[in-house]
């Protein structure tokens, strides 16, 4: 029995290695940080040779491809307003107008100062170039009459997309392979850290799943040898066992 309870827990052991070495290389697979959509670098922190804990911002991504822009409308307007009517949007710091469309519409309900109840509408427009986040930018819709509807709050434009960019795992950084403000495109490579730590820890869970496999085997071994030696000794046992050929009296 205590053979047996012996090599339940070599393959305990041998299972603990195997999740801890799943769970490495799951982290191993972290080490090369790539972009999740195409856009550009901004607030770039990371640089090489820092050591990083998980979670560590290194940049921020954000895609300006397309701006939105979220302002408020008076409820009053409520059945007049649907995704995908047309809009306009005036950026006054650059003494222009761009064409955009309602992508959002969020049944809230702000007040103003007047009083006046409004849900959200956020508008998607395309970006030229010259289209930064917190820009003011004062909209109005196209109604099917052919009216302009005028929000009762504006609002200021954001990027379509902003992520930030950390460390997933913790590490030396070991390259930076990218500018700040550089332009990239999903799935670039945007920094590589050290992984020659995870790859000595499953070297050696690989040694220890090694020595209980080795362990289990010689248990087993035992195990064959003493079942050999009962099956020898009852054989022995069985020869001394004296019985007669014939009937007769002793």
């Amino acid at each position: 029995d205590d053979l047996y309870d012996q090599i339940d827990g070599y393959n305990d052991q041998i299972d603990n290695y195997t999740q801890q070495i799943g769970e490495l290389r799951e982290t191993m697979a972290q080490l090369v940080i790539t972009a999740p959509f195409s856009g550009h670098i901004t607030e770039l922190q990371g640089e090489e040779g820092d050591g990083l804990q998980k979670g560590a911002r290194l940049a921020t991504l954000v895609d300006d491809s397309q701006m939105t822009l979220t302002e408020y409308f008076s409820y009053t307007y409520e059945d007049a307003v649907w995704v995908g009517m047309g809009a306009g949007v005036s950026i006054p710091s650059l003494m222009n107008t761009y064409s955009g469309t309602v992508t959002e519409i969020k049944k809230v309900e702000r007040l103003t100062a007047e009083g006046t109840r409004c849900f959200a509408v956020t508008i998607t427009l395309d970006n030229p170039g010259a289209l930064t986040e917190g820009m003011t930018g004062a909209a109005w819709l196209l109604a099917d009459g052919g009216e302009k509807l005028y929000p009762a709050v504006e609002g200021s434009l954001a990027y379509k997309s902003s992520k930030a960019i950390t460390a997933q795992a913790a590490g030396e950084l070991l390259t930076v392979h990218v500018d700040d403000y550089e332009r990239v495109t999903a799935g670039q490579t945007l920094f590589t850290m050290d992984g020659s730590d995870y790859a000595q820890q499953v070297e050696s869970a690989e040694r220890g799943i090694a020595a209980a496999e080795k362990n289990i085997a010689t248990a087993r071994e035992r195990i064959d040898s003493y079942t050999q030696r009962m099956a020898e000794t009852e054989e022995k046992r069985e020869n001394y066992r004296v019985t007669s050929d014939i009937d007769g009296k002793v």
